[in-house]
């Protein structure tokens, strides 16, 4: 007993550390987004916010797609110790070399047949680029124990588009064109910084074991799959409501996405150090309990922090939008809810990861995003905005059903459904109160004080 403790504390001290670190990761660039947001809303127009909104859900669409999904190979296996960390990360960029080199001869091709995109094309491919690299070093770094480096580079990356953004925006008055250069400088500075920092090409070496790069694609390129189909959950909304209500809708919902966009930083936060520490913690005494607190925690967590954010949606909705993109906050509620099943799902993928079975977790994705896109398709003609939330959130919640249904076969763990269930229908409730009756308010703090309640033994 005398041991089996420390252990077991040491497993929650090491994911609190690497929550906290991975909470200024996601919070840092969101806090200067939002201080952004009334800047974005005045010195661009809705057709602008929607031209980025766009480019940035082409590039994460492609991401997955020409990068073969091999960053996320990159973290299960440099946490192996049967593979060495300089092939891992080897194999990792020459993915991404190969699949820059596609990417800009698809976008030159592309400009070829629209003479007016040119400053839109090289935003693409510059923002590819980078991110493709971005995503696999910094997930090597998260698995060589260099987090923090990760950390003070997101930061760096935040605090330089801040800056550059008020002075082409405010100053210069250079509009979407100083968004995207300041962008793009940001992510820049980011790499350049964590490069440096942690010594990455010191890892890189031309000569890979033999079979390494074999066994890294086996277990990506079923991810590609399950990436389109997150993105499809994510961003197909955009372009089939661009096609049905124009590109100023499409802008709106953007906007509207600000709000959720705080309950996604703290999924984000969680299920980034819960990959790190899932696997590290799968084959070790005492995971099944470690697993099942974890999942308990995550529901109550994300739950609770939804409901207080429904509450808040108007007043941060006066705060952030300006002139008619205040009335984005009818679509808020929905998108919050979504945000819930999207970390509940989310939270699977670690464990699946850990038993090396991809091609399950991609399956279930898949059903979720074919479930979302056959709604968007019904819904967006006929309600618009809201077609593409409600489309959304039902698409998250097949996804976490199915999720449910496939891990039962490789984890038993004993989670309380009834109280988990009872919590999203009184969620469910107060989305529908929030936007039908949103003037009474009294009555989403009753249903918060619910969710409370029923979790008081956790």
């Amino acid at each position: 007993m005398g041991k089996t403790k420390p252990a077991n504390l040491k497993k929650y001290l090491y994911l609190t550390k690497n929550v906290g670190l991975f909470t200024v990761i996601e919070t840092v660039p969101r806090i200067f987004s939002f201080l952004l947001l009334p800047i974005y809303t005045k010195a661009l127009s809705p057709q602008d916010n929607g031209i980025v909104e766009l480019v940035t859900t082409t590039v994460f669409l492609s991401l997955p797609f020409f990068s073969l999904d091999i960053q996320d190979a990159v973290m299960r296996f440099a946490l192996d110790n049967k593979y060495k960390k300089n092939d891992v990360l080897s194999v990792a960029l020459n993915v991404n070399f190969v699949g820059i080199l596609f990417i800009i001869v698809l976008a030159l091709l592309f400009s070829i047949y629209s003479k007016t995109a040119g400053i839109y094309i090289l935003y693409f491919i510059f923002m590819y680029m980078f991110s493709a690299v971005y995503n696999s070093i910094s997930k090597f770094c998260q698995a060589i124990e260099y987090t923090k480096t990760v950390t003070y580079g997101s930061v760096i990356q935040a605090v330089v588009s801040f800056a550059l953004n008020i002075y082409f925006m405010l100053v210069l008055k250079l509009g979407i064109y100083g968004y995207i250069i300041a962008d793009i400088s940001g992510m820049i500075c980011n790499i350049l910084f964590i490069i440096a920092k942690a010594n990455v090409l010191q890892y890189y070496s031309r000569i890979i074991t033999k079979n390494v790069q074999k066994d890294m694609l086996l277990f990506s390129i079923p991810l590609v799959i399950n990436c389109a189909a997150w993105w499809i959950n994510a961003s197909s909304d955009r372009y089939i409501l661009t096609y049905f209500k124009g590109i100023a809708a499409s802008g709106l919902y953007g906007i509207a996405y600000k709000i959720p966009n705080i309950l996604t930083m703290f999924q984000n936060a969680f299920i980034r150090a819960w990959g790190v520490s899932a696997i590290k913690e799968y084959e070790s005494e005492n995971s099944k309990r470690f697993f099942e607190n974890m999942y308990s925690f995550v529901s109550f967590g994300i739950t609770l922090i939804c409901s207080v954010l429904i509450i808040l949606n108007i007043p941060l909705a006066k705060f952030l939008y300006s002139g008619e993109f205040f009335t984005a906050w009818r679509y808020v509620p929905f998108l919050l809810v979504s945000v819930v099943f999207n970390a509940m799902t989310l939270f699977s993928d670690p464990l699946f990861s850990a038993i090396k079975n991809t091609k399950v977790l991609s399956l279930a994705t898949f059903m979720g995003a074919f479930s979302n896109t056959a709604l968007n398709l019904i819904l967006i003609p006929f309600f618009g905005i809201y077609g593409a939330a409600v489309a959304t959130t039902i698409g998250y919640f097949i996804t976490w059903i199915m999720r449910c249904v496939f891990l039962k076969k490789y984890f038993t763990l004993k989670i309380n459904r009834l109280r988990e269930i009872s919590a999203y229908i009184i969620l469910f409730i107060q989305m529908v109160a929030s936007v039908f009756r949103p003037e009474i308010v009294m009555i989403q703090f009753f249903l918060l004080f619910l969710i409370i309640t029923i979790h008081y033994k956790l």
